[in-house]
């Protein structure tokens, strides 16, 4: 009898296997890379309400995927010479990470921020939003391995 309940009991378990591993995988099938890209005020580096919002949308947007890299880009047109334009580009990067933990993204931001480019191109046409950015990927693990 003990024998006949261990059996039935081992052969329940591997039917539920798979059902849980598909769950899982059902679960972050929907996990895909995810581009953010927050616009700044001319000379500032916090965020504004609506680029808060957009990260919020953002960070429930990758709720339940196990984000395994993160990669930012920050632009600082708008500053008066290269050196402040990196501090600008450097605090814009760390409003938007700081936007992004805040908003629940559970994300490993110390290990995972792979690469962060500041560019402090200074030029005339360079003044416009455009010039005064963050972008940042999110890239799943399952991305990874596909």
């Amino acid at each position: 009898m003990k024998i006949q309940s261990l059996l039935i009991a081992a052969i329940a378990a591997l039917a539920i296997q798979p059902a849980l591993a598909s769950e899982h995988d059902a679960e972050t099938a929907g996990c895909g890379i995810i581009d953010i890209t927050v616009y700044f005020a001319s000379n500032e580096t916090m965020l504004s309400d609506a680029a808060t919002r957009a990260i919020q949308v953002e960070a429930a947007r990758a709720d339940g995927c196990e984000i395994a890299r993160i990669e930012a880009s920050a632009m600082a047109g708008d500053a008066a010479d290269d050196a402040l334009a990196k501090d600008i580009a450097d605090a814009r990067t760390q409003a938007v990470i700081n936007g992004l933990i805040d908003a629940g993204l559970n994300a490993p931001f110390g290990d995972a921020v792979t690469s962060q480019k500041t560019d402090g191109v200074r030029q005339a046409e360079t003044a416009t939003p455009l010039a005064r950015r963050v972008e940042v990927t999110l890239t799943p693990l399952s991305e990874l391995n596909s």
